[in-house]
């Protein structure tokens, strides 16, 4: 884990305008902040895409779809796709879930309220919360794992603790 002070102080260094051992002002740290995130917005906008990987756990209710994102059922950074998935039961098994990445493949399944172990899911990363479909729909014996990618955002402030 890292904070923006933490960057901020290190590229100051480096670029020899502060020496070592010296703390930058707190304007250094307003004024950087902003620079920061504003070189990762132009990243962002140029698709020079900074990507992050995770993994998410989510424990399923019977829903045929999760919504992911911030605010959303599954309360994280939406993802911009999902990688890979399994579920795990309730005496601790592991079963792989396929990540299918064609809508059209989901949209063919006639029955999509079965009841059993999830098999397959589709994500649709719309903005600003994602939709997980899940086939079959899982029972709250089962936790869903997502191995997720996404996108650095915004630091919120100079002191909150970031994985990159």
């Amino acid at each position: 884990m890292t904070t923006a002070a933490q960057i901020i102080k290190q590229a100051m260094q480096d670029a020899g305008v502060l020496g070592a051992g010296k703390t930058p002002t707190t304007n250094d740290y307003t004024d950087n902040l902003e620079r920061l995130n504003d070189m990762l917005e132009i990243w962002s906008l140029d698709t020079l895409a900074v990507p992050f990987r995770t993994q998410v756990s989510h424990t399923l209710d019977g829903s045929q779809s999760y919504t992911i994102g911030s605010g959303g059922d599954i309360n994280t950074t939406r993802p911009t796709s999902i990688e890979s998935a399994f579920v795990r039961d309730s005496s601790n098994n592991d079963s792989p879930v396929s990540v299918i990445k064609d809508r059209s493949f989901y949209d063919g399944i006639h029955d999509k309220s079965i009841v059993g172990e999830p098999g397959m899911l589709y994500y649709e990363p719309s903005v600003p919360l994602g939709t997980i479909y899940l086939w079959y729909v899982g029972s709250a014996s089962y936790t869903l794992y997502l191995n997720t990618r996404g996108q650095l955002t915004s630091f919120p402030d100079t002191s909150t603790d970031v994985s990159l």
